[in-house]
């Protein structure tokens, strides 16, 4: 797809860093060359206009602070917003809100790279590049795998047990970023100085840099450390230290994760207390050594004692390059554009036809995938919302390990993998937490399902059925039946109940009601297809005779046709049909007005 346009919102200050406007500059140089028109806005200080100056082939737009996208919206597809703590930005311009939510009704698609509040429902998508925070009521896709790195970054010629053969030894990069508005360059430094190991570093000093770099220089020469200064590099360039590197001390961010693609050990700090969750969490996944935060006390003698320990151990590290080379490919960049193409592309037809709106993932083709099939194949448009994430509950011990973050983005590739192939129109993940639907608001999951249905205008939904055993399910159907409940605005005419094996046939006990279908489809022409792309979600299939195995989903089918007629089938329960109407006819306008 080409011809649409996008337009950018980066923060950049000395305060806030450099990372966003990089980040922004790097996607719109993937986006222009798929034939994208880019704009990025951005704050019109010095050190954002330095880096501007270096993309002179972008169109960068200078506003004042306080400032959103002025009147350059026109036109456009696509918003990212790209700040630091999005959501406490949001919260500090109200009118901003208000801006996004305009553009989302006009049919622009708002994405977030980075956190943002639950209640901020005009966002199509955040792509979350701190993965460590939960964000439950946004259409939310999150995880190393959408890291935007420099394409200098994005393959790596560090190949398994080559760490040692290609970094020298005792080399130290060090680099805090563009703006380092903590010093931590001088407290690396100083750490570095406390090693007593004999050692050569390159420093690195971003253009806003504001501390006393020749203090530095003065005592790293006179503790004998061997000491260069660059300024400004390139990104070959600083791709070429890493790979010298035998160590990276690094403000946490993006440096950090290139040096993670790179199959480099990273070091790493964090300038502020709101970043230090998501560092701790890459160093509990065995990818970083994490050094502390800026905001806190930090003691050099306890940062020198673990570099000391780093640099005498070069299987750890090797161990640790290996674990972060996993996590972070350095490909982000095109599968966040990826992203961006399908949004743009919704943005010229968001009308929708039917809409499934499941628990989990999988769920959308347990009980109706073969009918989902049929319905695409058929010309109709079709949209699928899964509420939660679908897997948390099956670990005991809280917090990450890389098990869990493996399994999690297991599940979140199958989801895209059949989404893909199935050729849905669009589709939406948030992350309500597993088995724990009733732990939530349920004004914030019927908020969700209402969002989506305002924004798509489905006149038919499905859902799952009431008497589930699942207590996710149960929720899920209440927020459906009340987002679709028939006042004037609402375009759903239609809301029907699907089959979910082991939760539907399970849950007559709790005293519900009991699934009793009264409407059937004849699914023998897609029901191979269905259970093809079963077997993509691998981990919530079982086996026979477990009603989850692929055998019994083939049974149920036979057993819904044979009561039928026919040689497959899947059941359903209408749970509300209006009479038929032109599509986008108010429902008022269905009853006549009294």
């Amino acid at each position: 797809m080409t011809g649409f346009r996008v337009l950018f919102r980066a923060a950049c200050s000395r305060e806030e860093g450099t990372g966003h406007l990089r980040r922004c500059l790097t996607l719109a140089r993937e986006l222009v060359a798929r034939g994208a028109s880019v704009g990025i806005v951005t704050e019109g200080n010095p050190l954002a206009r330095s880096l501007a100056f270096s993309s002179a082939n972008l169109s960068v737009h200078f506003v004042a602070p306080g400032c959103l996208f002025a009147d350059l919206i026109d036109d456009v597809a696509v918003v990212v917003i790209d700040m630091p703590k999005t959501d406490e930005q949001l919260s500090l311009h109200p009118d901003w809100i208000g801006q996004l939510r305009q553009a989302d009704r006009a049919g622009v698609s708002v994405v977030s790279l980075g956190h943002v509040s639950a209640s901020a429902d005009c966002f199509r998508a955040v792509i979350d590049l701190y993965p460590s925070r939960t964000v439950h009521a946004v259409n939310y896709l999150e995880g190393p795998e959408y890291l935007i790195l420099r394409p200098e970054f994005a393959a790596s010629d560090i190949a398994d047990g080559a760490f040692s053969d290609q970094c020298e030894a005792n080399r130290v990069l060090v680099s805090m970023g563009g703006s380092d508005p903590q010093d931590l360059t001088g407290t690396a430094i100083k750490a570095l100085i406390d090693t007593g190991v004999t050692m050569s570093v390159d420093l690195v000093i971003g253009s806003g840099y504001c501390g006393d770099l020749q203090a530095w220089q003065t005592q790293a020469t006179a503790a004998g450390l061997e000491l260069t200064v660059h300024r400004d590099l390139g990104a070959n360039d600083m791709a070429r230290l890493m790979r010298q590197s035998t160590l990276a001390l690094v403000a946490f961010g993006t440096t950090a994760y290139e040096l993670m693609a790179l199959g480099r050990v990273a070091a790493a700090f964090t300038h502020y207390s709101w970043q230090e969750a998501s560092a701790q969490r890459f160093e509990s996944l065995g990818a970083i050594r994490y050094l502390g935060c800026a905001e806190s006390v930090l003691s050099c003698r306890r940062i020198a004692e673990q570099v000391r320990q780093l640099l005498a151990d070069r299987d750890a590290m090797a161990a640790m390059a290996k674990k972060g080379q996993a996590l972070v490919d350095g490909r982000g960049a095109c599968r966040v554009a990826d992203l961006l193409q399908t949004y743009a592309q919704e943005t010229r037809d968001r009308q929708l036809d039917l809409l499934y709106v499941v628990a989990h993932p999988g769920d959308e083709l347990m009980g109706a995938g073969a009918t989902l099939i049929r319905q695409i194949d058929e010309g109709l448009r079709v949209g699928l919302v899964v509420l939660g994430e679908g897997s948390a509950s099956r670990w005991n011990e809280p917090g990450p390990s890389q098990d869990r973050e493996l399994a999690q983005r297991g599940l979140k590739t199958a989801l895209q993998q059949v989404a893909d192939q199935l050729g849905l129109s669009a589709w939406y993940y948030y992350r309500f937490e597993d088995n724990r639907f009733d732990g939530h608001d349920r004004l914030d999951l019927v908020k969700v399902v209402e969002s989506v249905i305002r924004r798509h205008c489905p006149h038919t939904v499905y859902t799952h059925h009431p008497a589930d055993l699942n207590i996710d399910h149960r929720l899920c159907f209440e927020a459906v039946i009340t987002a679709t409940r028939p006042q004037p605005e609402c375009p759903v005419t239609t809301v029907y109940s699907i089959e979910t094996p082991s939760s539907t046939d399970w849950g007559s006990a709790l005293g519900h009601g009991v699934f009793q279908p009264n409407w059937f489809e004849p699914v023998a022409s897609t029901l191979e297809r269905k259970l093809a792309l079963l077997e993509l979600y691998q981990s919530e299939l079982r086996d026979d005779p477990h009603p989850r195995s692929l055998a019994a989903v083939a049974d149920q089918a036979r057993y819904w046709g044979r009561r039928i007629g026919v040689p497959s089938a899947e059941a359903f329960v209408l749970q509300r049909h209006l009479a038929a109407t032109p599509r986008g006819q108010k429902h008022s306008e269905r009853q006549g007005e009294s």
